[in-house]
């Protein structure tokens, strides 16, 4: 019985992903690229899916064809101060989709935040949302990951930043 040895190919251009990597995450934690996604107070209790919409239509018309990666920002009623509270990467196709059941809808099929979000806004709290579109979009998965390892102690409603390596 012989045994086979598994081959191991090492990238060798970690300079250059790594540059690629802070660029990505320098654009996505930039305060001048996170937007407020407005809560009407009248729209909180009932939650009113038609009115959150209709109130961050221009922002959820942006969407399509333009997130891989994407950051969600809440602070409290009695802070300015935006912390990350969830990471998560999507197809650029599927976008508005995703973002849409973090913040407004949730598909019952999904992992999507939304009771988190919306336990936040009943409580005053505020929430941005930021992101990036990657190219290869194929990197998503991997600037996704290095972000989550990066922040994982700030990521509370990511369920598996304790797996970090």
């Amino acid at each position: 019985m012989s045994s086979s040895k598994i081959p191991i190919i090492e990238y060798e251009n970690t300079d250059e992903l790594n540059t690629f990597f802070e660029k990505c995450e320098n654009a996505l934690f930039d305060e001048n690229n996170r937007k407020t996604f407005d809560y009407p107070k009248e729209s909180i209790e009932p939650w009113n899916t038609t009115e959150i919409k209709k109130q961050n239509e221009d922002l959820l018309k942006t969407l399509r064809n333009q997130v891989s990666v994407y950051a969600i920002f809440t602070t409290s009623i009695k802070n300015e101060n935006f912390t990350v509270k969830y990471i998560g990467q999507t197809k650029s196709s599927d976008a508005r989709g995703r973002l849409s059941n973090h913040l407004i809808k949730k598909d019952k099929k999904t992992g999507a935040k939304l009771h988190l979000v919306q336990k936040h806004i009943k409580e005053g709290g505020k929430v941005k949302v930021s992101y990036i579109l990657i190219e290869p979009e194929s990197l998503r998965h991997y600037i996704e990951e290095r972000l989550i390892q990066k922040y994982s102690i700030n990521l509370n409603w990511n369920t598996h930043t304790k797996n970090t390596t």
